[in-house]
């Protein structure tokens, strides 16, 4: 979203209702395409999940972690209680509740309860092991809320709806909060990595034809890479 469409929304919503609207948009986009990124890692088939395991299954471990953890993380903010200091306070969709009257306040906290509702498994989670660690969790004295993928969801369309009803409600427009395919997404790099994974398994067959010929410089031309490519190991601290 650009600059001209809040500029729009303030004109349409009101200043204020229009900026914080247009956050939370944003927070819903972003919420979607990083659970999008998950889903298509580590949720669409065994075979990817088995794919990425035999490529490095440390690194997708800590990917698969973070991704969902991110979104969980995401989840939180989105549906947080609103902190005010001053003129700044946070983005939430408890905010928006300030800025309507009547029968269409009544609507607002009711999506707005029903996203908190299916988002509380978010909340634990955060507040027990990603944004804080908690003793009692690291200890194994009390154990996380039951999160699924199913779950992670349900929460994104609560929020989703909030975002959909108001564009339908103020703005007379159909909001679509999916992101948009493109051409170079998520299938695109898995399909780097298994033309990859292909490739590297030639070489391996190449290398021990080539140590089994006693040709081994060309079989070391076989692991040459640009400079950029070179592993990065920090330093140790020896003090």
């Amino acid at each position: 979203m650009s600059n001209e469409d809040l500029e729009n929304l303030k004109i349409k919503l009101g200043a204020e209702l229009g900026e914080l609207f247009y956050h939370v948009k944003q927070d819903v986009f972003l919420l979607r395409s990083g659970w999008r990124t998950y889903r298509m890692f580590f949720g669409a088939n065994k075979e990817r999940v088995d794919m990425l395991n035999s490529i490095s299954g440390p690194v997708a471990k800590v990917l698969e972690q973070t991704l969902f953890e991110a979104t969980l993380l995401g989840l939180r903010r989105i549906t947080d209680k609103p902190t005010y200091k001053g003129s700044k306070h946070t983005i939430s969709i408890k905010s928006l509740s300030k800025h309507f009257s009547g029968s269409d306040l009544a609507t607002m906290k009711r999506l707005v309860n029903q996203a908190e509702n299916a988002a509380s498994f978010a909340q634990n989670w955060s507040s027990k092991k990603i944004a804080h660690s908690d003793f009692q969790y690291r200890t194994d004295a009390i154990a996380l809320e039951p999160a699924s993928r199913a779950k992670v969801e349900q929460a994104i369309d609560a929020v989703a709806k909030i975002v959909e009803w108001i564009s339908s409600k103020k703005l007379d427009t159909h909001q679509l909060t999916h992101p948009i395919s493109v051409a170079h997404d998520e299938l695109w790099v898995l399909k780097h990595l298994y033309e990859g994974a292909l490739v590297m398994k030639q070489k391996k067959a190449r290398s021990r034809e080539y140590s089994m010929q006693s040709r081994y410089d060309e079989r070391k031309a076989l692991y040459e890479y640009p400079n950029w490519m070179q592993p990065e190991d920090p330093e140790l601290n020896t003090d």
